[in-house]
C-alpha cells in the first residue's frame, strides 16, 4: 500500500469480511500513511476507502453517489 501510494498511485483497501480489529488496525495504518505522505484518504463506498496521492481527488456527484455515512462507526 505505502510503496504504490509513494509512486503517486491511488490505493483502494476493500474492508468487506475483514476482521473488525484488522479493519481498525488498517485504519490507522492508512491514517498515519496519507499524513506521512501528505495524501487523502477519502471513504468511497460501504467499507472501502482510498488513499490518494495529493494531486488526485474524487469528487462532484460521483463521489456524493458512492459515499456512505457511518463507516467510522463500524470499526
Amino acid at each position: 500500500i505505502a510503496d504504490r501510494l509513494r509512486e503517486g498511485r491511488p490505493v483502494l483497501i476493500d474492508f468487506h469480511g475483514c476482521d473488525p480489529r484488522l479493519a481498525g488496525r488498517l485504519m490507522d495504518f492508512a491514517s498515519g500513511l496519507v499524513y506521512a505522505l501528505e495524501a487523502t484518504l477519502q471513504h468511497v463506498g460501504d467499507d472501502v476507502v482510498m488513499l490518494s496521492p495529493g494531486a488526485v481527488d474524487l469528487s462532484g456527484d460521483e463521489a456524493a453517489g458512492i459515499r456512505s455515512p457511518g463507516f467510522y462507526n463500524r470499526i
